[in-house]
């Protein structure tokens, strides 16, 4: 009688989660940037791209093995999006620096 193999169950169920967690992701009508406990960018959705006007070949360019972006190279395009809008970013230091005390 022929055995059956299975992947093991676990493995299963971790990839038809992270399936399911990027299926929500994407229908989510908000822009969404997923940072770990190490401050790493470990996901985010095209509404992110579209709202800092980040083009998808330029993440496919910059993409790692495993998916993930370099958060330097994932944030430079919305960081020259806030520059080039009357100089936002100095007025947002200015208030981080107020708030820790600076």
């Amino acid at each position: 009688m022929p055995t059956l193999t299975r992947k093991p169950a676990f493995k299963h169920s971790v990839e038809f989660d992270r399936s399911l967690l990027r299926a929500i992701q994407e229908a989510s009508p908000d822009a969404i940037l997923v940072v770990n406990g190490q401050g790493e960018i470990v996901s985010f959705n095209q509404r992110f791209l579209d709202m800092w006007q980040i083009d998808t070949a330029y993440v496919k360019q910059h993409q790692r093995a495993d998916g993930s972006v370099p958060e330097d190279k994932l944030m430079a395009p919305a960081l020259q999006l806030l520059a080039s809008r009357g100089g936002v970013l100095k007025p947002c230091s200015a208030v981080v620096r107020a708030a820790r005390g600076g």
